[in-house]
């Protein structure tokens, strides 16, 4: 929602945190949504590798591809 409103620092911050508060445990689409909001800030590099991790973690996560 943050991030569809162009809220991406806010939407950052609150990914960061949900993945602080996991402890390093993979959650699905958390890494995903990680790179999406990366992406819209033209941080491409970090997106690319959240992405990849998303990959690494849930495969059959389709969203990871886009």
């Amino acid at each position: 929602m943050l991030a569809s409103t162009g809220r991406l620092p806010e939407a950052l911050d609150l990914v960061t945190q949900t993945a602080a508060a996991t402890n390093g445990g993979a959650v699905e689409n958390l890494d995903a949504t990680r790179g999406d909001v990366l992406a819209r800030m033209k941080r491409n590099d970090e997106a690319e590798a959240a992405f990849r991790s998303e990959i690494a973690h849930f495969p059959r996560n389709l969203d990871a591809y886009s």
